[in-house]
């Protein structure tokens, strides 16, 4: 949320220590990321156990190329990597079928010598199970893994979208299917693993939580404009001091 309004742009957690790399914005470019990584783990502790990367990105962004050249890298050199498509159906207006060859991102997994999954993506536990069978695949030394979890995106894709151009509300409402935490809290009352109360509990734990965070983000105030320009590199270029002086004549009358 700090990423969102522009008050952090790095340094917040330890990538290390949560595990979780830092939130970046390119279509499909975390998957570069979670390659580079994945391959790092077998140079740097071969016999010391694998760590396995894990990428999520969705049935528009495998359509970029670095999607391609990422799971070909991986494949080649057995990266220990987990590819997680969430296929919600539309790649922000266009529908999966008009962009995606075949219908399927697991099975372009083959082309590339890589095993894929393609589950219920509104079922917890499909999607669970999937997983840990693809990251033991993955600390085996097997390579890499692809998952396709198959969704439904629930409303507009952003802000600055409109679905209603290019889909009806009865068409959401009647392919959206159950909602999934939903169809598993039913699951949990079911095989006897919970009961009302520890929703109820859960709940309200949820909406305590979401107000502080709330209350936090409204609290944060602005970062400095020229802080921009110092974390772009480690040693700043002259065409960056260049706009960094620019800009603070222009912004800053300095």
């Amino acid at each position: 949320m700090s990423t969102h309004k522009a008050t952090w742009h790095g340094g917040m957690y330890n990538p290390v220590e949560s595990r979780f790399a830092p939130i970046q914005a390119v279509v499909a470019g975390s998957v570069l990321h979670a390659v580079g990584w994945a391959h790092g783990q077998t140079l740097a502790a071969p016999d010391e156990g694998t760590g396995v990367a894990m990428t999520y990105f969705g049935d528009g962004a495998s359509s970029q190329g670095d999607v391609h050249e990422a799971m070909n890298f991986a494949a080649v050199m057995k990266a220990p990597v987990v590819f997680f498509i969430q296929n919600n159906g539309w790649a922000i207006s266009v529908p999966t079928e008009r962009q995606v060859a075949g219908g399927s991102v697991a099975a372009r997994a083959a082309g590339y010598g890589i095993p894929a999954l393609q589950v219920d993506g509104n079922d917890v536990v499909a999607v669970y199970e999937a997983t840990r069978s693809a990251f033991a695949h993955c600390r085996n030394g097997n390579g890499p893994v692809v998952i396709e979890a198959m969704t439904y995106r629930r409303g507009p894709h952003s802000t600055a979208d409109d679905p209603g151009r290019y889909r009806t509300l009865e068409e959401e409402r009647l392919d959206a299917g159950e909602d999934p935490l939903e169809r598993f809290k039913q699951r949990l009352l079911a095989d006897g693993v919970a009961d009302e109360a520890f929703f109820a509990d859960a709940q309200r734990k949820a909406e305590e939580e979401a107000e502080v965070i709330r209350m936090g983000i409204q609290d944060l105030g602005p970062r400095p404009g020229a802080e921009m320009f110092s974390l772009v590199f480690q040693e700043p270029t002259p065409a960056l001091q260049s706009q960094a002086t620019a800009w603070r004549e222009e912004s800053e009358h300095v």
